[in-house]
C-alpha cells in the first residue's frame, strides 16, 4: 500500500513536472530558452557560449538572426555582474575589418548595459544624482540598444519653416554629422543611463582559454579601455551612434556612454556665492537644485566600468576617456575634481579632448547668477509658477520630458540660441572646488597624458545658424538648394553646388550682431576689429573666402581659443600637484604629457565639406574606422552590409582609398597611445594583439616615415597637422608636425575681444546700456542728437524773443 501510494506521488509529481516543463516552453521567449545551457544542440533555435577552441556552435539566437548572417553571428559568453547576467552576441572575423564563417577570431558586443537606477520622472529621481541599479541575478538582454537620452525634437518637417529651424546649431549637426543612426538610436527616454561595449575575443590566445578557469583569472589577459563620451552643446547625441567594431579589433575594450543631457543633466538653481555658503549637504530636494547630474553620470559609469572591467577583459589600470564636443569640456572638469580625475585611485588614465574643453564658451557657466536665470526662463518657457524656487521645482518635476527637452532647445537670456549655451556645467562646491581657472592655475589637476584638439571649421555650424538668423533673401545666401521649401523626409535639402559664399556686407552684418548681442558698448568699433581680423584682405570681393573667414571667426571663438587655453594649463609644469619627474642630465624635470593636433582632412566625396569646410564631427568617422568597413566594392553591397549585418545606417557617401589611409592613420596613433602613452606612428613592442599581413603591409605602405609626435609647449606650442592630399593620382602625406596654431587670432578671442566689448564709444552718451544696445550707428544718432538740440535752441530762442517783444510792448504802452 505505501509503496501505491509512493508510487502515485512519484506519477502525479512526473505529470506536474512534464506540464509545468512544456508549459515554460510554450510561453518562455525564443531569447531566455536560446540562453539555456545544454551539452548537444537540437532543432530547436537554440545556442551555446562562446568555447575556447571552439567558437560558438548552435543555432544563432534570434536577436543576431535579425541582422547577421546564420553562420555569422553567435551568443557570447555570460558576464556575471552585480546587476544581472549579461549576454550579448559575438561577430565572426576573417581580417581586421570583415566577416567570415568558421573564424577563430570575434568582436564581443554587449548593447544597453545599466549602470545606474533609471533616473526618471515615475522613479522620483529627475534631478538627481545617479544611484547603482538594483542588484540582479537574472539574465538580461544585452543585444540591442536601449534608448538614447531625452533631448530636443529633430525631424525638420516638425517645424513650419525650414529656415527658422536652421537657425539652432544642434539641427546642423544632427543632420550632417558622423553619427551612424541606427532604429534603437532614434527612441528617447529619460531612461536612458546605459552603456555599449565591444571587444575583440580570439579562441586561440590566452584571453579565451583563461576565461572558463575561474582559478586563473588572476593571470587572465586583460585589453586596454576606452570610454567615449559624446556631445554637441550639452543637448544632443547619442552613445548608440558610434560603433565600436574596428577599435575593439585593435586590442581595445571599446565603451560608449549615454549621459543625462540639457536640462536634465545640468539644471541648477543654485548661487555659488562662496564655498562657506553652499549647501552643506550637497543634495538636491524640493527647494534647490544642486545640476552637474550629467558630471555624477559620467562618474557613475567610470566606476561600474572600472568594477566590472576584467569581466570584460578589460584592463582598470588602462582606461582612456575621450569627451567629444561638449562632453571633452566635462573630460576637462574631470581632471580637476577630486571625485573623478584627482581621486585616489583615479577613475581614469589617460584624456583625448576633441573639439572641445572647459575653457571654451559653454564649456563652464562662470556667473554666479546665470544658471539659476536658465532655470527660471526653461521654467517659464513650460508655464511653471516662479515666484518661488520649490513651487518652480516641483512644477518642472511634473513635466513631460518632451516638454522640457524642447523648451530646453530654446532657453536663452537676451541672446539668440546660436550663441547661448544654457546647459552646462556650473561651480557646486562638491563635484568642483573652485573655479577652472583657479584650480588650473594653482595646480590642482590630474596630471596625466592629454591629448587635445579640433577639426579646422569646429564652429561652422554655429556660423550657418548666425547666418540664417539674418533672415537673408535666396539672391544673396544659396547654401541650399532652393526647391526644396521643406523635408519631407526629415532629412537635410541636398547642398547647391553652385554655392557663392558670403558678402563683405553680410560678414559685416554677422559680426554686428554676434556683438551686439555681447551687449558691447561700441558695437561698431568692435565690428571694425572684427573684419580687420578676419576679412581676406588678398581680395575683398572673394566671397568664397570671406565665407571661409568668417567661420574661421566662430571656430576660433567658440572652440579654438578656450581649447588653447586648456592645453596652457596642462602643459605649464611651474604648479603641477603630484607630477612625475624624469633624470636628465643629473637634474630633475617634470614631463610633459600635453599633445595637440589639428584635423584638416576632406575626403573628396563629401559634398558638404567642399561647401562648408571640415565641420565637426565629420573626423569621427576616421576614428571609429567606418572607412575600414567596406569590404564590397558597390554601394548596394556596402548599404546592404551596413543596414543588414551591423545594423547600422549606411554611409552617406562610398569612402576612397584616401579616407581608408587617413582612418588607419589616426586609429595607429590611438591604439599607440590608449596602450602605452606614446603618440608615434611605429608600431609597439608590446603590442600583441593579432594582426593578419595585410594590415602588416597597409601599415608599413602609410608609415614608411615614421613621426615622433613632439610634445605642446607654451613656448612653441607644437601640433600635429592631420591631412592626406592627392595630387595627379598620387597621394601626399601631410601629416606634419607645426608650431603656434593661430596664436595672433586666439589672443584676441582670450584677450583683446572681451576688452573691446567694455570700451566706450567716442561719443559718450548717458543713455541705458539696453538702449544703446539697440542702436547699430552712434555717429547717425549724434547727429540727430545734434539736430534736436538745434531745434529746442530755437524753440528756446523764438519763446525768449516773443516774451521779449511782449514786455517791451508792455514797457512802451
Amino acid at each position: 500500500m505505501t509503496n501505491y501510494h509512493y508510487y502515485d506521488s512519484f506519477c502525479k509529481l512526473l505529470i506536474i513536472t512534464v506540464i509545468t516543463q512544456c508549459f515554460q516552453y510554450i510561453t518562455m521567449n525564443p531569447f531566455n530558452y536560446c540562453l539555456m545551457q545544454s551539452n548537444e544542440c537540437d532543432h530547436d533555435d537554440c545556442c551555446l557560449n562562446i568555447l575556447p577552441k571552439t567558437g560558438p556552435i548552435c543555432d544563432p539566437i534570434p536577436g543576431c538572426a535579425a541582422y547577421f548572417q546564420p553562420e555569422c553571428c553567435r551568443n557570447t559568453r555570460p558576464v556575471h555582474t552585480d546587476y544581472g547576467i549579461m549576454y550579448g552576441y559575438a561577430i565572426s572575423l576573417d581580417n581586421e575589418y570583415g566577416y567570415q564563417e568558421n573564424s577563430k577570431r570575434y568582436i564581443q558586443i554587449w548593447k544597453g548595459i545599466p549602470y545606474a537606477h533609471p533616473p526618471t520622472q515615475k522613479n522620483n529621481l529627475r534631478f538627481h544624482r545617479p544611484i547603482p541599479p538594483i542588484f540582479s541575478t537574472e539574465k538580461y538582454d544585452a543585444t540591442y540598444f536601449r534608448s538614447s537620452c531625452s533631448q530636443p525634437n529633430l525631424l525638420l518637417n516638425s517645424y513650419n519653416s525650414l529656415n527658422d529651424q536652421l537657425k539652432y546649431p544642434h539641427i546642423w549637426y544632427k543632420h550632417l554629422s558622423f553619427e551612424q543612426i541606427t532604429n534603437e538610436a532614434n527612441n528617447i527616454n529619460e531612461d536612458c543611463l546605459y552603456l555599449n561595449i565591444y571587444n575583440l575575443y580570439e579562441t586561440d590566445t590566452l584571453v579565451t582559454k583563461s576565461i572558463t578557469n575561474n582559478n586563473n583569472n588572476n593571470n587572465m589577459k586583460r585589453y586596454p579601455i576606452l570610454v567615449f563620451f559624446h556631445g554637441f552643446d550639452h543637448l544632443i547625441g547619442s552613445a548608440n551612434s558610434y560603433p565600436g567594431h574596428v577599435l575593439a579589433q585593435l586590442g581595445i575594450v571599446v565603451i560608449t556612454v549615454n549621459y543625462r543631457l540639457g536640462p536634465f543633466g545640468y539644471l541648477s538653481t543654485n548661487i555659488p556665492l562662496s564655498e562657506n555658503n553652499r549647501n552643506i549637504n550637497n543634495n538636491d530636494n524640493d527647494d534647490e537644485l544642486m545640476g552637474n547630474y550629467a558630471l555624477w553620470d559620467q562618474i557613475r559609469a567610470l566606476e561600474f566600468i572600472k568594477e566590472h572591467a576584467d569581466k570584460f577583459l578589460g584592463d582598470p589600470n588602462q582606461i582612456t576617456v575621450i569627451g567629444h564636443g561638449s562632453a571633452a569640456g566635462d573630460i576637462a572638469l574631470h581632471l580637476l575634481s577630486e571625485k573623478s580625475g584627482r581621486r585616489k585611485p583615479p577613475l581614469f588614465h589617460r584624456v583625448i579632448l576633441m573639439s572641445g574643453s572647459d575653457q571654451m564658451e559653454g564649456g563652464f557657466i562662470k556667473h554666479v547668477n546665470e544658471s539659476a536665470e536658465y532655470a527660471r526662463q526653461l521654467a517659464h518657457q513650460v508655464g511653471c509658477d516662479v515666484s518661488s524656487k520649490r513651487s518652480m521645482i516641483k512644477c518642472l518635476r511634473s513635466r513631460t520630458a518632451t516638454e522640457l527637452s524642447n523648451a530646453a532647445s530654446k532657453t536663452r537670456i537676451h541672446r539668440p540660441n546660436w550663441l547661448t549655451r544654457p546647459w552646462a556645467p556650473t561651480l557646486d562646491y562638491d563635484f568642483i572646488m573652485n573655479t577652472p581657472d583657479y584650480l588650473w592655475n594653482n595646480g590642482f589637476y590630474a596630471h596625466i597624458p592629454l591629448i587635445g584638439g579640433m577639426v579646422v571649421d569646429d564652429g561652422v555650424f554655429h556660423a550657418l545658424a548666425s547666418i540664417y538668423e539674418l533672415d537673408l533673401p535666396l539672391k544673396d545666401w544659396n547654401l541650399l538648394n532652393n526647391t526644396h521649401e521643406s523635408s519631407i523626409d526629415s532629412q537635410l535639402p541636398n547642398p547647391n553646388n553652385q554655392f557663392t559664399g558670403i558678402t563683405y556686407d553680410i560678414m559685416r552684418s554677422g559680426f554686428m550682431e554676434m556683438v551686439k548681442n555681447d551687449f558691447a558698448l561700441d558695437p561698431i568699433s568692435v565690428t571694425n576689429s572684427l573684419l580687420f581680423q578676419y576679412t581676406y584682405w588678398p581680395n575683398r570681393n572673394n566671397s568664397l573666402s570671406q565665407w571661409k573667414m568668417y567661420r574661421s571667426a566662430w571656430t576660433d571663438r567658440l572652440i579654438g581659443s578656450g581649447l588653447h587655453k586648456t592645453l596652457n594649463y596642462h602643459s605649464n609644469l611651474k604648479y603641477a600637484k603630484n607630477h612625475q619627474f624624469t633624470s636628465i642630465t643629473n637634474q630633475l624635470l617634470p614631463i610633459n604629457y600635453t599633445h595637440m593636433y589639428i584635423f584638416a582632412y576632406q575626403s573628396i566625396n563629401d559634398i558638404w565639406s567642399k561647401l562648408i569646410g571640415i565641420y565637426p564631427g565629420s573626423e569621427l568617422q576616421y576614428l571609429f574606422g567606418l572607412p575600414l568597413l567596406q569590404l564590397h566594392k558597390t554601394i548596394n553591397e556596402i548599404n546592404q552590409q551596413w543596414l543588414i549585418e551591423l545594423n547600422l545606417k549606411p554611409p552617406k557617401y562610398q569612402y576612397s582609398q584616401l579616407d581608408i589611409q587617413m582612418s588607419q592613420y589616426m586609429l595607429i596613433f590611438l591604439k599607440n597611445f590608449i596602450k602605452t602613452t606614446t603618440t608615434t606612428t611605429t608600431t609597439t613592442t608590446t603590442d600583441t594583439t593579432t594582426t593578419t599581413n595585410n594590415n602588416n603591409n597597409l601599415q608599413q605602405k602609410l608609415l614608411n616615415n615614421n613621426l615622433t609626435w613632439s610634445t605642446y609647449h607654451i613656448e612653441n606650442r607644437t601640433y600635429l597637422w592631420l591631412n592626406y592630399i592627392k595630387i595627379n593620382n598620387s597621394t601626399l602625406n601631410q601629416c606634419k608636425l607645426k608650431q603656434n596654431y593661430k596664436l595672433y587670432e586666439y589672443t584676441y578671442w582670450n584677450y583683446a575681444y572681451h576688452k573691446a566689448l567694455l570700451l566706450l564709444p567716442r561719443y559718450k552718451i548717458l543713455i541705458n546700456k539696453k538702449l544703446m544696445h539697440l542702436i547699430d550707428n552712434y555717429e547717425l544718432l549724434c547727429v540727430f542728437i545734434l539736430i534736436g538740440l538745434l531745434i529746442i535752441i530755437n524753440i528756446i530762442i523764438i519763446l525768449l524773443l516773443i516774451v521779449y517783444c511782449r514786455r517791451r510792448k508792455m514797457l512802451v504802452t
